[in-house]
């Protein structure tokens, strides 16, 4: 696979970036807060697909051996999980399983993220100790030593990806909306979130399979329909975005997929 290099026409720093006439290309200090923008890695949507794909197939290679189902789960991170993942996991219900063992993280985030978090999410920063408000700040390298939060889980076993998404206003829920346009129909997926817009959005943009979409009978391109055979929701504002519930919640979720027995 080739990603994009800089000085590309695609070439982009962020995914879902907006180019203006005048701009050859979207490499834009607009769109990425402090030294983010400056990489040399394309961040467009199309590249972030690979390198999600790629990861997602190392990963489902790995479970398909057990006979696991791997499940793409979407976090809304600019909403939802960045704190609240650094908590460790309540122990599956009897008869559940693993959830770790059937789950891709894929993260979305904004350019505003780090307003309200000290850094940009990765590998390494959602390994931080939960930092409580008016602390000092953590440095870099001071990682967390408790071993088994979610996110450790993730990292350490390589299913989670960060994806970095335009400033603009719903950068990173436009991006999503194309991941799930793209992705739904060959992969299940589990989309949690805190932005009720977004559910709202996509909820009633969804059809079942085989059944007209709206695009043939209306040219507009918010009309487009989302096929989704294997699509669901965790709206993280109904229990008030504590880590347990939503947890339970996914868990629950990925467990019915399982059993379902849905493509992956």
């Amino acid at each position: 696979m080739r990603f994009h290099q800089p000085g590309d026409p695609a070439f982009s720093v962020v995914a879902g970036a907006v180019v203006d006439n005048e701009e050859q290309n979207a490499m834009s200090e607009r769109l990425a807060n402090g030294d983010g923008w400056l990489t040399t890695d394309c961040h467009c949507l199309r590249c972030e697909s690979l390198r999600v794909l790629d990861k997602l197939q190392s990963f489902q290679h790995v479970h398909r051996v057990h006979g696991g189902k791997v499940i793409l789960v979407l976090l809304d991170l600019d909403n939802f999980g960045f704190n609240q993942f650094k908590s460790v996991p309540p122990q599956p219900a009897a008869g559940e399983p693993n959830c770790f063992a059937h789950i891709f993280v894929w993260c979305f985030f904004g350019s505003c993220f780090t307003r309200y978090h000290s850094f940009w999410p990765s590998d390494e920063t959602v390994l931080l100790p939960f930092q409580q408000p008016g602390a000092a700040p953590q440095r870099a390298g001071a990682l967390c030593v408790t071993g088994d939060s979610v996110w450790k889980h993730l990292v350490l076993n390589k299913q989670v990806h960060f994806t970095p998404c335009g400033g603009q206003s719903q950068g990173a829920d436009n991006v999503i909306v194309e991941v799930v346009r793209s992705f739904s129909l060959t992969h299940p997926l589990i989309l949690v979130t805190g932005d009720n817009g977004l559910l709202q959005y996509i909820s009633s943009h969804t059809r079942s399979v085989g059944k007209k979409s709206r695009r043939d009978d209306d040219s507009r391109a918010d009309t487009v329909d989302f096929a989704s055979p294997n699509l669901d929701f965790v709206n993280t504002l109904v229990s008030g975005k504590r880590f347990i519930p939503v947890w339970r919640d996914l868990s629950s979720k990925v467990h019915q997929m399982v059993a379902s027995g849905r493509r992956t």
